[in-house]
């Protein structure tokens, strides 16, 4: 095990020695692999790093990373997203794993929008492909559609987890507090993907957190009228598929000529979005009328969450007192934040919205 070990720390760090310092960044999670990932980058000279702090942190994690940027003389920032875990949470209902509006929301825009700010061009991160069937194809460098403006690079991909651990005791790193605690990962307090045990662990660790969650959780229940309530305090939020009521877009007619014909008082002057379609280049008629209906769908069921700012390479999209708007003087007419396959449907609000109605366009 050793030599084997000795071999990966080595290609490990001949492969991190091929990106340029000064645009490269460790995103650190506070978990084991990121932060053997840390310890490798910082031994090659990339000091710097990144917390994504999705507001539903554990203390001992956002302590932990304090301890860790002092320990290895590395400077670590934390970024926060535009609203809370607990803000969007009356709006959307409880995170599920058939429900994830989460990461799109409160982990990775702000990490996208550092990346950015601070000019970097790649993100080392601590992935492995044996951590789960979905991470099995993963490769050395890769892209997340959520962080298009970075590349990811996964110097301990084909490691595995007797290897990190053994890699954490021969360099007598500091281990997370979450594994000292009994728990198999680091990260949010109440990730719907970790199992029974652990969240009846974390209930104990995070008393706090769990209160707040479960106080909303049977506020939620009584809302909706849910049968068994018993069952889904205890676990059933997890696989938990809520009714939505998005704003959808009813009697709005687009003419052969591409025209968008609105009534009772409705223009394209209320929907600034739709001036993303003005190009040169005109789409075929049928995808026109989709990227009308959606436009405006984004535009009235927007809350605010910044998950879509991403999805623009040319930072065209902004929030203007908490509602989506465009500098068409940037946009390009790619069409990405368009993408449905991105956000599930090209926006967080348009695809999970709860607390919106179904409305006819042509009434005020």
């Amino acid at each position: 095990m050793r030599e084997k070990l000795k071999g990966k720390e080595y290609e490990a760090k001949q492969f991190l020695r091929k990106f340029p310092k000064e645009k490269t960044v460790v995103s650190f999670s506070g978990g084991k692999d990121s932060l053997v990932a840390l310890h490798l980058a910082q031994r090659v000279g990339i000091k710097k790093a990144v917390f994504s702090d999705t507001t539903i942190e554990s203390q001992d994690t956002i302590d932990y990373i304090k301890e860790v940027s002092i320990t290895l003389g590395v400077k670590i920032d934390i970024a926060k997203p535009k609203k809370s875990f607990w803000e969007l949470l009356p709006i959307f209902g409880p995170p599920s794993i058939n429900h994830r509006w989460c990461c799109p929301t409160i982990k990775y825009p702000q990490l996208n929008e550092y990346a950015k700010k601070q000019g970097v061009l790649y993100y080392i991160t601590g992935l492995r492909r044996n951590e789960s069937i979905i991470r099995m194809n993963y490769t050395k460098v890769s892209k997340n559609p959520m962080m298009p403006h970075v590349i990811q690079i996964n110097p301990i991909i084909d490691w595995t987890s007797e290897e990190v651990w053994e890699y954490i005791k021969k360099h007598e790193l500091p281990i997370p507090p979450s594994y000292k605690k009994g728990l198999s990962r680091n990260g949010c307090v109440v990730c719907p993907y970790k199992s029974p045990k652990e969240l009846n662990m974390l209930k104990k660790i995070e008393p706090e957190i769990w209160s707040k969650f479960e106080e909303f959780l049977i506020m939620y229940a009584n809302m909706l009228g849910i049968h068994n309530k018993k069952e889904f305090l205890e676990g059933g939020w997890r696989s938990w598929r809520p009714p939505t009521k998005r704003k959808v877009v009813e009697n709005i007619e687009v003419t052969e000529n591409y025209r968008i014909m609105f009534n009772n008082g409705f223009s394209e002057k209320n929907f600034n979005l739709l001036g993303i379609l003005k190009t040169g280049n005109q789409l075929p008629f049928h995808d026109f009328q989709k990227k009308v209906k959606i436009l405006i769908e984004k535009e009235l069921n927007c809350v605010g969450c910044g998950a879509c700012l991403s999805l623009c390479p040319n930072d065209a999209l902004y929030l203007d007192n908490d509602k989506i708007n465009v500098d068409l003087s940037k946009c390009a007419h790619c069409y990405e934040c368009l993408n449905t396959s991105k956000l599930r449907g090209a926006c967080i609000g348009r695809t999970y919205s709860l607390e919106t109605s179904i409305i006819n366009i042509d009434k005020k």
